[in-house]
């Protein structure tokens, strides 16, 4: 048996494609509980694509905290949505801590984050997560790159109200 490897790279824009910034984009952070309780005194640390932490602050009483955020456009988006992507860790008392990955920046976006109790006698690790990205911009990434590899649609399902579905089978070559 032959194994498979999987390699995920993140890399820079390819050349030819533009990068942007998004100025000042207030993004939201809703902080709470799994019941639904909001977390006053939470910190939020927004650290951008580079590593560098570029803000933090702590939740209001309602366990909210918004910040203006200034990014660079991220590249798998480009002719998609001005939208940059950050990375949050969130810390409270009595909670895990939870990295938030793919935070999406761009104006008026809200992250929620649901912060998981600490447990006596129990592993209380950090929690990941990925960030509130919306479908319709998931799906025209897809798109991008299926179309830019090529590949070929699936047969819809009886009744499904969604777009066809890419297959991992290339387009026939005429």
């Amino acid at each position: 048996m032959t194994p498979i490897i999987c390699c995920l790279y993140s890399s820079p824009p390819t050349l030819g494609a533009e990068v942007s910034s998004i100025k000042n984009a207030a993004v939201e952070f809703r902080i709470s509980s799994p019941d639904l309780k909001n977390i006053g005194g939470a910190r939020v640390i927004i650290i951008n694509n580079k590593g560098a932490i570029i803000a933090n602050g702590v939740t209001n009483s309602s366990g909210v905290w918004s910040s203006f955020l200034h990014t660079e456009q991220d590249p798998r988006f480009v002719n998609i949505h001005q939208l940059g992507t950050v990375t949050a860790i969130v810390t409270a008392v009595g909670y895990n801590e939870e990295v938030v990955f793919e935070v999406p920046v761009f104006p008026g976006s809200i992250q929620p984050v649901t912060m998981v109790p600490l447990r006596p006698s129990q592993r209380n690790e950090p929690i990941n997560d990925l960030g509130n990205l919306h479908r319709h911009d998931i799906r025209q990434m897809i798109d991008r790159y299926a179309n830019e590899l090529g590949l070929a649609k699936q047969k819809p399902l009886p009744g499904e109200r969604d777009d066809d579905h890419w297959s991992p089978e290339l387009k026939p070559t005429r």
